[in-house]
């Protein structure tokens, strides 16, 4: 019993330590699902500096869209040292959409280059 007690131990600590927001996929879909819903300053908490400042543009001119059944399908992700790219879909057969990532203090933000 205490062996099964230990090996569920063990298993919820991997859980919560790689679960929350350690991956590109775990951070661009909270930064995603926020923002559909409009939430702008929760979507900030997952996004660079000068991401946030694009979002707080956007949102003053009311160019932020609200899509309440938006659904996030990661498509693929790739990681590349601090860099990463994640590819995902709001629906079965829609187009693909690909985020930026960089990880910052170990952890990764979503980055929106001003210049693309």
């Amino acid at each position: 019993m205490k062996k099964i007690m230990t090996a569920l131990m063990v298993t919820m600590l991997v859980v919560l330590v790689t679960g929350c927001g350690k991956s590109p996929e775990n951070t661009a879909k909270a930064f995603v699902e926020n923002l559909s819903q409009g939430k702008i300053s929760e979507s900030k908490k997952y996004a660079t500096e000068q991401t946030g400042q694009f979002l707080d543009m956007a949102a003053s001119m009311g160019v932020v869209p609200v899509e309440p059944n938006f659904r996030f399908i990661l498509v693929d992700q790739s990681i590349d040292g601090n860099k990463a790219v994640v590819r995902y879909k709001e629906e079965q057969d829609g187009d693909i959409e690909t985020i930026d990532l960089v990880k910052i203090d170990g952890k990764w933000k979503v980055h929106m280059n001003k210049d693309e």
